[in-house]
């Protein structure tokens, strides 16, 4: 079924027209600019022609396909029904000689685009004998599928949250029960590829790749020879609008993977307000007069263009991340001077690295925004805001946004465990110390509900004692973490996460949601090959021992299996950490968001 492949060539157009693969590329981004949503009809026409008369390659192989000599609509009875389960798929796809893992990537194209209701319906009233609903439907979602097909069979129901963007976010949805086709949901359901749907949704680049090479060997199969297919004229007007069509469909596949975003999807929340420190700063300090600055190379080196942004990390920060899953765009750091008028009707984000709860949480690095100072900056916004919305709409807008809260590390890192330079050591004992940060943790954040901000995401601190500082400081036994550092961090956690239920009892129009950072941390480092990781105990970028002595400094050469590394330099996690914790926390269970999850929290009234 792939034995013509040698009748392709890698340099079919280089002489009859050398341009095309550019023109097209550039067509297919503009259109997809234009309307993001074509990306998912031409995946499908794609696998559609694959399946039934054979379609282009999708990468740099071998072009210069026949058009079929037929299209009908029979044909399609080829295509796998909406109802086939894992076994029937595998099955399918094995005689068009592609493999479980092959089929399992492909069906992650559901990840654009959007279902008829016609196709789910069967699911949702007198499913069997024992069941009115498909019990593999989380209760939840399957209210969500019957008020979409209220509508009507041609109402339309998206595969994902984030219908218009490339990503795993379709395996995250599986696993969580939102599968909306019966046969998207058996592959979660079925022992025989449920593994393979829990690595993409662990390992995002893992499906990227695997997808790639499942679309490449599509792109082979049934190639036609002969008189069995036919290549119009060149010349003639609809030749060359038939190769051009084949092409766009090849390359729209590659465009949305590089990309990752075509577009992001209607934003769940009107806007998100970031409060934190070096974890989640954009840029904030690269306008500060502070040693804690990450406005150098090789910091950024996977952002983009390859350029230092100020985030300390090589690429995305968590907040980047959660703000792609909830269809918002990268927040302006407070202190750009760009941060005015339109630039900030979607959020801004006021974290400053070197930060803490309390005001003397990392003095010794220079000037940062204190939590405290971050607040007040969060009031100068809603000042700007007053301006283009009239108080009736400015409540509401607050109403619907998303506050996130990162602190707490530096109270640590840069207060209570440098005893040369801080007396808090010497005055709390770790119990107390954390009542103490508590306590003008909530006075901070209720000064924020008494600006109008209604549901908080409050993330604990991580596992400070197993970064690579910490490790490289106190030298604990291969293998293992400082566990006093982690139990102090620990003490905070558990009054925070009190903090929530308190706040949720007094403030009964609010919703207060406690994220834990300390456990999904703890799971990566603990299962580290089931996230797709290898280094655990050492910086990509560093210097000294676990490459955590000396952070990143300028002009260093980081490692080059970044997205192996747990940690990106002696403090922060990669970007490839920051994408699980993002996801966990906008669609993890209640282990990882207490009491919901962030995804939850957008329909929460």
């Amino acid at each position: 079924m792939f034995r013509a492949a040698e009748a392709l060539s890698m340099n079919y157009y280089i002489m009859r027209c050398p341009m095309v693969e550019l023109i097209v590329k550039d067509t297919v981004n503009r259109a997809l600019q234009s309307d993001p949503t074509l990306a998912a009809g031409l995946i499908r026409m794609h696998f559609h022609d694959c399946f039934l008369q054979a379609g282009g390659p999708v990468y740099d192989i071998p072009k210069g396909r026949k058009d079929g000599r037929r299209s009908k609509i029979e044909d399609t009875r080829n295509l796998p029904p909406p109802t086939f389960n894992s076994s029937e798929l595998i099955r399918m796809f094995g005689q068009h000689g592609f493999t479980t893992q092959d089929m399992v990537a492909l069906s992650g194209a559901h990840t654009l685009g959007v279902a008829r209701c016609a196709s789910f319906k069967n699911r949702l009233a007198n499913f069997d004998s024992t069941h009115n609903v498909d019990p593999d439907i989380d209760t939840q979602f399957a209210n969500t599928l019957i008020r979409t097909c209220k509508a009507g069979d041609n109402a339309e129901q998206p595969f994902d949250r984030s219908r218009n963007t490339f990503d795993n976010n379709y395996f995250i949805g599986l696993q969580n029960k939102a599968g909306v086709l019966s046969s998207d949901q058996t592959l979660f359901s079925s022992p025989q590829t449920r593994g393979i749907v829990n690595n993409y949704a662990m390992n995002e680049a893992m499906f990227f790749l695997d997808f790639q090479q499942a679309m490449v060997k599509m792109s082979l199969l049934d190639v036609k020879e002969g008189s069995k297919g036919e290549r119009k004229p060149a010349t003639e007007k609809e030749g060359i609008y038939t190769e051009m069509l084949t092409l766009l469909v090849l390359i729209v596949s590659s465009l949305v993977i590089v990309s990752g975003n075509v577009e992001t999807a209607s934003p769940q929340f009107s806007a998100m307000f970031a409060f934190g420190d070096s974890l989640t700063d954009p840029g904030n300090n690269n306008y500060l007069t502070s040693l804690a600055k990450a406005n150098y190379v090789p910091y950024g080196v996977d952002f983009y263009q390859g350029q230092p942004s100020g985030r300390f990390c090589n690429g995305k920060t968590v907040i980047d991340l959660l703000g792609e899953l909830l269809g918002l765009p990268l927040l302006p750091a407070y202190a750009d001077p760009l941060a005015t008028g339109q630039n900030i009707l979607k959020g801004v984000c006021f974290a400053s690295a070197a930060a803490g709860i309390l005001d003397e949480s990392g003095q010794n690095l220079g000037e940062r925004f204190s939590f405290r100072l971050q607040v007040q900056n969060f009031e100068s916004i809603l000042n700007q805001l007053k301006n283009v919305m009239d108080d009736q709409e400015l409540t509401k807008y607050l109403r619907s946004s998303l506050a996130v809260v990162i602190l707490g590390s530096n109270d640590y890192l840069n207060n209570y465990l440098l005893p040369s330079l801080y007396a808090s050591s010497y005055i709390y004992n770790p119990a107390d110390y954390a009542d103490l940060l508590i306590k003008h943790y909530t006075r901070h954040i209720l000064a924020l509900y008494s600006l109008g901000l209604r549901k908080f995401f409050l993330v604990g601190i991580g596992q400070l004692g197993c970064i690579p500082n910490q490790l490289a400081t106190s030298r604990p036994p291969p293998g293992k973490c400082v566990s006093s550092v982690n139990d102090m961090v620990g003490q905070f956690n558990i009054q925070l996460r009190s903090l929530i239920d308190q706040l949720n009892k007094s403030h009964l129009d609010a919703i207060f949601v406690y994220g834990n950072t300390y456990g999904a941390f703890g799971d990566i480092l603990k299962n580290p090959h089931a996230y797709g990781f290898t280094v655990t105990d050492e910086g990509c970028c560093g210097i000294g021992r676990n490459r955590g002595q000396i952070t990143c400094l300028p002009l260093t050469i980081p490692c080059m299996n970044r997205k192996e590394h747990v940690f990106w330099d002696a403090f922060h996690p990669t970007e490839a950490v920051n994408r699980i914790l993002a996801t966990r926390a906008y669609s993890g269970p209640p282990d990882d968001c207490y009491p919901i999850n962030v995804q939850q929290m957008a329909d929460y009234r």
